[in-house]
């Protein structure tokens, strides 16, 4: 990915989903749309977020109802967990 910057990112989600957004929880918003599901490790591999914050950014995003959980739960080949792929829940379904 491109580095964007993160005024651009926030303000792009600010805007499509009428919600102020932190800078992280913007660029892993951002890293899901842009490429697609993906699980927490993944996530942290792509933004160059620390896996700790990726999970509290997730967090804050599935309660906002802008990401969810999909699919049965896959082994992370790292790490050889069980984990959950995210994705962007639709904007018109999320309750914003």
């Amino acid at each position: 990915m491109s580095r964007v910057a993160e005024t651009s990112i926030k303000a792009y989600w600010e805007e499509k989903i009428g919600r102020r957004l932190g800078q992280q929880a913007a660029e892993v918003l951002d890293a899901v749309y842009v490429f697609g599901p993906c699980t927490r490790s993944e996530l942290s591999r792509r933004t160059a977020i620390p896996i700790n914050a990726i999970c509290g950014r997730v967090r804050e995003l599935l309660d906002a109802e802008l990401l969810k959980e999909s699919g049965s739960p896959t082994r992370d080949p790292v790490t050889g967990k069980l984990v959950k792929v995210l994705q962007v829940q639709e904007v018109q379904d999320a309750q914003v």
